[in-house]
């Protein structure tokens, strides 16, 4: 597999969260288990591992918007645990993908709130 033209080597290797670091980690399988949910083994597409601080996605994803808000998706988990509040998965996808459309949707407004000069 030629990984230089994949889409996830634009992606930084870390991405800081809060003030923990997290390893961006691309997976053939990425293997989610919560005894709590009663999965275990299932697969999944991303995981955000918050004791070890990874962000593991799937190599397999080929759709570069799928990537991206799988990605961002990941990240909410992540702040959720910086912030305590302790998101369920359904408000995740739901903050997850109204966040992004909002990103996507006002192309000035993400540009002004990503500098700040």
């Amino acid at each position: 597999m030629n990984w230089g033209n994949m889409p996830q080597t634009k992606f930084p290797k870390t991405i800081k969260i809060g003030s923990k670091k997290y390893k961006l980690v691309f997976v053939e399988e990425v293997l989610f288990d919560d005894e709590n949910l009663k999965k275990v083994n299932e697969a999944v597409v991303g995981f955000c591992d918050t004791t070890n601080s990874n962000i593991y996605i799937s190599s397999q994803i080929a759709d570069p918007f799928e990537l991206h808000s799988t990605v961002f998706h990941e990240c909410i988990h992540g702040i959720s645990d910086y912030a305590g509040i302790d998101l369920t998965e359904n408000q995740v996808i739901a903050l997850s993908h109204a966040i992004l459309d909002m990103f996507l949707t006002n192309k000035e407004l993400t540009k002004k709130l990503l500098t700040i000069n």
